[in-house]
């Protein structure tokens, strides 16, 4: 398949309305769009977008990954991506497929959801701004928004993807909750165990479950989980009685690593 029928095939607007040309070639320059002859008799179209945005585009059309080209996208900014989503929407390329996992440019939004919590609700942002091509995105970046304070979120946000940012954040806290709501089981009677009817497990889980309420976020840690247990296991003398709250608290940490993170 020659060039420009691949970009016909794949643009959904005959790139922007440019194609098709008899003797095609295609190159970018800045600035200014036109057709000209190149001395080989092709008729050449030029683009006038920036080179590092043309190459998410014609990466889009061939499938082609940013190894395969020496090319990294992680290092672009959120407004060159952004750049990158308006082009692929110029030359009609759909947003859908080029922004499917895996793809340059979700890899390129990832990392920078990684980077920090405001990285992360900028993407979501930007996301919510071209839902629903982008909804896969916004619930990628969800993720990354436990710890975010709801009042930081811009006022031009989708404001169904609010809703579903802090119905997320009021979901989870409400599960950790119901997840702390069991108290463990003590153990038989032990004649080296002077606790013979379990206060001193029921005991030390309340004392936990009070400072989860007290605590409890939407982005709540495992390492919190981890410090609440060994200062708990600290009044604990029976070693069965340790033993007992220790799977307890493993558990939790289990169920709760299990609970939805995003919207």
């Amino acid at each position: 398949m020659c060039h420009q029928t691949l970009l016909l095939v794949e643009s959904t607007n005959m790139f922007n309305c440019l194609l098709p040309l008899a003797n095609f070639a295609l190159q970018f320059e800045e600035p200014g769009v036109d057709t000209a002859e190149d001395k080989g008799g092709h008729h050449v179209l030029r683009l006038p977008e920036r080179g590092v945005v043309i190459n998410f585009l014609l990466f889009a059309v061939y499938k082609r990954t940013a190894a395969e080209g020496g090319f990294d996208p992680s290092e672009l900014s959120l407004p060159i991506l952004n750049s990158a989503l308006d082009v692929l929407e110029t030359y009609g390329i759909p947003l859908q497929t080029s922004i499917s996992g895996g793809s340059n440019l979700f890899r390129a939004f990832a990392t920078h959801c990684s980077r920090s919590t405001d990285s992360a609700l900028q993407v979501y942002s930007l996301a919510a701004s071209r839902v629903p091509n982008l909804h896969p995105l916004a619930v990628y970046s969800s993720q990354f928004l436990h710890s975010v304070e709801l009042n930081s979120v811009p006022d031009d946000m989708d404001a169904a993807y609010v809703r579903r940012l802090f119905m997320l954040h009021i979901e989870r806290v409400l599960e950790f909750k119901r997840l702390i709501r069991s108290v463990p089981l003590p153990h038989c009677p032990l004649p080296y165990c002077d606790d013979t009817n379990g206060s001193a497990i029921t005991a030390a889980w309340a004392f936990a479950a009070a400072y989860f309420l007290f605590a409890v976020t939407p982005g709540l840690q495992l390492s919190l989980i981890d410090g609440v247990m060994a200062s708990v296991i600290d009044k604990v003398s029976c070693n069965m009685c340790k033993n007992i709250l220790v799977d307890r608290f493993r558990m939790l940490k289990q169920d709760w690593s299990l609970v939805k993170r995003t919207i």
